[in-house]
């Protein structure tokens, strides 16, 4: 009970670094959004690498060590591409969740429907670990790294994800605040063919309900 009160309070801390971006941080030297992101997975390879720290939210039912093991032998030293995903406008998810379940989104304002349409794309790492099982998503969430930076760099909200030869991928949400201010997520996605497998993903749902969903991914590195 008391580590899963742990695991309420980080990942409410995890949710204030998106909520509340500072306006102004002062910092020597402005690092890009791919250097932060680098700087984030470095964090999170020591988590991993950190028994008691991780052992301070999860109990061995969740399989801790195997887990992390899994992460800590991946070679994580270079990525061998980098990719930018931003929100498409024309591809609804919360629209597409409403009429699943025949919901009326007109119901809501424009701005609720907009901030829950930027909570789901930024959030979705976590949703795609979630297939993966509870051990998975336990341990990948526990690792969440975020922080917050002044950039002149982001225009619009969007995900990096990096990928590695011998490692999993990690995602980073970059979100927009005030003035400069960007708040970073990064979280590891437990599937090593991501982001392949998003794409097969998206093509399989259009060709089964005859939609067409597209995501906006790009490669950048």
């Amino acid at each position: 009970m008391k580590k899963f009160a742990l695991i309420m309070v980080l990942s409410l801390a995890c949710l204030m670094v998106f909520a509340k971006p500072r306006a102004k941080e002062e910092s020597p030297k402005e690092k890009t959004l791919m250097e932060q992101g680098l700087a984030l997975i470095d964090l999170m390879l020591e988590k991993a690498s950190c028994d008691a720290y991780i052992e301070m939210f999860l109990s061995d039912s969740f399989n801790v060590k195997e887990n992390a093991k899994k992460i800590k032998d991946g070679d994580y030293s270079k990525p061998t591409a980098v990719y930018r995903l931003v929100k498409d406008s024309s591809s609804s998810v919360i629209q597409l969740m409403a009429d699943m379940v025949d919901y009326d989104l007109s119901v809501l304002t424009p701005r609720i429907r907009e901030e829950m349409e930027g909570q789901v794309f930024l959030s979705f790492a976590s949703l795609w670990n979630s297939r993966n099982g509870v051990n998975d998503m336990a341990l990948s969430s526990v690792l969440v790294s975020g922080l917050v930076f002044d950039s002149d760099e982001l225009k619009e909200d969007c995900i990096y994800i990096f990928t590695f030869k011998d490692a999993y991928p990690v995602t980073v949400s970059f979100k927009r605040g005030e003035g400069k201010a960007v708040s970073a997520s990064a979280m590891f996605i437990m599937d090593k063919d991501f982001p392949n497998s998003l794409i097969q993903m998206f093509e399989e749902f259009n060709k089964e309900f005859n939609m067409e969903m597209k995501i906006k991914l790009e490669k950048i590195m």
